[in-house]
């Protein structure tokens, strides 16, 4: 009895895991190693029915980093100096955060990772106001 419970346990974490590789979820520690992987990121954002930024959207640039125990994001190149430090909630399948610069204290923006693109990994596609995220070439 012990040996089938045991390859029934087995079964589910290999689906468990497997789905999670498939639908693009590597989890939290990976989020947090790729978005510290890069030195400098775009953020891109406009209100527009494509699923690619036009030349009319605007950006800005976030960095992210460890503080201590503490995973955090700053802006660097907000217009009038309204830079600002903020926090995330980082997720299996990317992370959400407080807009700064701006925007209403309410505004928190939600990120998605899709591991297959390489120019916009973490991106926000269901609303009219899209957002992109793109590491910054060095």
């Amino acid at each position: 009895m012990r040996a089938i419970l045991s390859v029934f346990a087995s079964c589910l974490l290999f689906v468990f895991i497997a789905s999670a590789t498939e639908t693009g979820a590597p989890g939290q520690q990976a989020i947090k190693e790729i978005l510290a992987g890069a030195k400098w990121w775009t953020f891109i954002f406009e209100f527009t029915p494509e699923n690619l930024p036009t030349d009319r959207a605007s950006s800005t640039e976030f960095e992210f980093f460890w503080r201590g125990s503490e995973f955090v994001g700053r802006s660097t190149k907000f217009v009038g100096g309204s830079n600002c430090e903020f926090n995330l909630r980082i997720r299996d399948d990317g992370f959400d955060f407080q807009r700064c610069g701006g925007f209403s204290e309410a505004s928190v923006a939600s990120l998605d990772y899709y591991p297959y693109d390489k120019t916009y990994p973490f991106k926000r596609l269901n609303v009219p106001q899209k957002l992109w995220l793109a590491p910054k070439p060095q």
